[in-house]
């Protein structure tokens, strides 16, 4: 059964408009479009990762202008490439003391728990964002755009960025990619006034 173009809209710009009420999530985490997602920081210096945090995630929001720049830069590149590209110049400082000691050597047990008594060491880090279960069935990438009123060329810039594929596995850590099929197509593109 084929939809016409105005039923087709009938159906998605309700659902739409109606995208950030919290009754949509339980839709969706029924139907499998949302991920668990576990965020820490993992301190490369003292071991210890601090800054944890689990939460479900609808959808996954990137800057429209981050793909633009990494389109212009690195042209043709995979998107969970440019997306892990843009997450990682999100750093995080090792120093809210919430962490739990993760050891390397045994010798190190004196020293790191020196440092998670006094709060972490300090040093800024990428925050880690592993997937904590199976990939959801459907991946939902949201584009911030800098403006309400955003010109055409940077529209088009953006979504060049964007490729028919995505590999789930490029995006987040602890995905099997023997266990589970990683690969995305992009099904469709809404774009969506919210004035």
């Amino acid at each position: 059964m084929q939809l016409s173009s105005k039923s087709f809209q009938a159906v998605l710009i309700p659902r739409a408009q109606q995208a950030s009420r919290p009754r949509i999530l339980h839709v969706q985490q029924y139907s499998g479009s949302c991920a668990p997602v576990q965020e820490r920081v993992h301190c490369y210096k003292c071991f210890v990762s601090t800054h944890e945090h689990y939460y479900t995630q609808a959808f996954y929001n990137v800057m429209a202008k981050g793909v633009e720049d990494q389109e212009a830069c690195l042209p043709g590149r995979p998107l969970g490439h440019t997306l892990r590209e843009l997450e990682s110049h999100s750093l995080k400082s090792c120093d809210d003391g919430q962490g739990t000691v993760r050891l390397s050597h045994a010798h190190c047990l004196l020293l790191l728990c020196n440092f998670c008594v006094e709060g972490g060491c300090g040093v800024r880090n990428w925050v880690l964002h592993p997937l904590m279960s199976q990939p959801p069935k459907v991946f939902t990438l949201q584009l911030a755009w800098q403006t309400d009123n955003e010109s055409k060329l940077d529209i088009k810039a953006a979504l060049v960025g964007l490729r028919e594929g995505l590999d789930l596995a490029d995006v987040y850590l602890g995905i099997a990619m023997v266990a589970f099929n990683t690969m995305y197509a992009v099904w469709s593109v809404i774009m969506v006034n919210t004035t």
